[in-house]
């Protein structure tokens, strides 16, 4: 068995002129700094721990809004009833179907990425995150634990009390702020399609030989 890691796109680099994050908030009516998260709907992307997490944290709410990309629709719930359900629906923007140049734009003016995902096969949306500069925080005891390594915050992605105080510290302290950007941003480095093609004709090679 030969593990070969993906790539992340050339795409997704820092952007962080404060008028196209001005102009992105306005846009999609993100108002002030932000939570994001990448997922929808989907239940095993875990929007649910991210939401109570969230609402057990009043200060949070005072700061921060979440953005959450993906379907918001799912047959399992929607992210506007978990939202309602928890008194949060006024602090959360769900947004789908966006370019490139957005996703990089919201992932390098958000204060964390949060991606609290309970089975991954790689992991692109914390990669994409930490090459864009943004601190990370996932989940441990699975894929993603492999992929961020000691570059992101890891939480056990069942327990919404560990994420909101995860949050809360990524957020308030600023020397651990600056340490997972910088750390995320050489982890990032480490993922490219150009690594994945040789791994893989070395394979090759080494079969036909």
């Amino acid at each position: 068995i030969s593990v070969i890691w993906n790539g992340v796109s050339q795409e997704f680099w820092p952007e962080k002129m404060e008028a196209s994050g001005e102009h992105l908030r306005g846009r999609f009516g993100i108002d002030g700094p932000y939570i994001l998260f990448v997922g929808g709907a989907e239940p095993r992307k875990n929007h649910r721990v991210l939401f109570r997490a969230y609402a057990r944290h009043p200060t949070l709410q005072r700061t921060h809004s979440v953005v959450v990309i993906g379907n918001p629709h799912h047959w399992m719930g929607t992210l506007d009833q978990t939202s309602k359900d928890l008194g949060i629906h006024h602090r959360v923007v769900s947004l789908q179907g966006l370019s490139v140049s957005d996703m990089r734009c919201l992932y390098s003016h958000a204060d964390v990425f949060v991606f609290p995902s309970l089975d991954e096969g790689f992991g692109f949306p914390v990669v994409e995150a930490m090459a864009c500069g943004v601190p990370v925080i996932t989940s441990k005891g699975t894929t993603l634990q492999e992929i961020a390594e000691s570059a992101a915050v890891l939480v056990d992605p069942h327990n919404d009390e560990e994420l909101g105080c995860a949050m809360q510290h990524v957020i308030e302290d600023q020397e651990t702020r600056r340490t997972l950007q910088r750390k995320g941003m050489e982890r990032a480095k480490t993922f490219t399609w150009k690594r994945a093609a040789e791994q893989t004709w070395q394979v090759y090679a080494r079969i036909c030989q």
